[in-house]
């Protein structure tokens, strides 16, 4: 991971699924961008480790759950969360289907055994 004037910009990536907890390991990023993809689940609580964070950019993904208490401490200057569900409960996944085992086929016996050998 790299930063660039303590800039962190993964921004209009078409990046899915969570945000990685190991982002909160970026402890000089005073920027995180991360708007404009298709981010989902809630904000790690280990990006209350980022103390010199001044701006933090997710809007416009699919993140919901609320702001970690832990993220709210660091008193963040600019936070544009729009356009996610932040604040509203994260879905809880759906069971896994358990699968069921095959049904064993029972070999039926023929009425007429088939000929070992065919007439030329």
């Amino acid at each position: 991971m790299t930063l660039f004037n303590g800039e962190f910009k993964l921004e209009q990536n078409a990046h899915t699924g969570t945000i990685p907890t190991q982002l909160g390991q970026l402890t000089l990023a005073v920027k995180l961008k991360l708007q404009k993809n298709g981010l989902s689940g809630s904000i790690p609580t280990e990006f209350g480790a980022l103390h010199d964070m001044s701006e933090f950019q997710v809007q416009t993904n699919n993140l919901c759950g609320d702001i970690p208490s832990e993220v709210s401490a660091l008193g963040i200057n600019k936070l544009y969360s729009s356009g996610n569900s932040i604040g509203t409960p994260c879905p809880t996944p759906a069971p896994t289907a358990v699968p069921q085992p095959l049904p064993t086929a029972v070999p039926s016996p023929l009425p007429n055994p088939a000929p070992t050998k065919v007439p030329i």
